[in-house]
């Protein structure tokens, strides 16, 4: 069972800092409901825009006219404001979603390219927490050195203790008391769905398989990661549900610094 699948359903408010994110929907579908629905367990701040469908979600609805594409989309772009990602819920917006992310693209470098990377913005905060812990327990790195020195977080994490001169230890019960600990269920459901998608994982896996047979399952991770140029960090973050999330971080907090045998990583 996934983390969170006891838990209370029903719209969740962004989170401080979360991406932003605007679904195109179309007056008529049926699939709405599931973007919603994984909209608020990552917990991301939701702009909707279409054609003529009612608020949903209690989110309110921006006019989004996908007939209307050379100046539609410019219009759009200038009423939302700028988004982290553009997304069509079904096919009848599919050529407006790509028209919006060109017109922004276009903004962002001066109409002379594609824009530009996005940055640390453009990641959940709670896979900002899971970055800070495996930079003080890594894979394959079990146990960690407490007594070591902490490297400076990569992320600003609103009320995470951290001096000069901090220790691994003390960076790990931190990060075991932070409102953004997998302790809580919440963050456990937000992390999941961001690392493994709805379907836990099984489409990636069958399309591994499939371009990878032959091989086992993590020969196929390693040679994905290969061709997609991202050895250094696929294999990790794939290895944080099974590390970090699914068995909580309450052993971070505590202070003898143990983890449970079974979350060994």
């Amino acid at each position: 069972m996934k983390p969170g699948d006891a838990a209370a359903g029903g719209q969740e408010t962004a989170w401080p800092g979360a991406p932003r994110v605007l679904l195109l929907v179309p007056a008529r579908t049926y699939r709405a409901a599931d973007f919603l629905t994984a909209a608020a367990r990552l917990g991301l701040d939701l702009v909707i825009g279409s054609d003529g469908a009612l608020p949903l979600g209690g989110l309110p609805v921006v006019h989004a006219d996908p007939r209307d594409l050379s100046r539609g989309a410019g219009r759009l772009v200038a009423t939302v404001g700028p988004v982290g990602a553009v997304v069509a819920a079904d096919a009848p917006m599919l050529v407006l979603a790509a028209a919006v992310a060109s017109v922004a693209l276009r903004m962002l470098d001066g109409g002379s390219g594609a824009g530009e990377r996005a940055g640390p913005s453009g990641v959940i905060p709670q896979l900002r927490w899971l970055h800070e812990m495996e930079r003080v327990c890594p894979l394959g790195g079990w146990p960690p050195a407490l007594a070591g020195r902490a490297p400076p977080p990569d992320f600003d994490l609103p009320g995470l203790a951290d001096w000069p001169g901090m220790r691994v230890g003390h960076r790990l019960r931190a990060l075991g008391r932070h409102p953004l600990s997998m302790d809580l269920a919440r963050n456990q459901v937000a992390a999941w769905t961001a690392l493994l998608g709805e379907d836990d994982q099984r489409g990636f896996t069958e399309d591994l398989a499939t371009v990878s047979v032959g091989l086992d399952h993590r020969s196929r991770l390693r040679r994905a990661a290969g061709v997609m140029d991202v050895t250094a960090w696929l294999e990790v973050v794939l290895s944080w549900p099974r590390r970090f999330v699914a068995g909580g971080a309450g052993w971070a907090a505590g202070t003898d610094g143990d983890r449970p045998a079974a979350g060994a990583g």
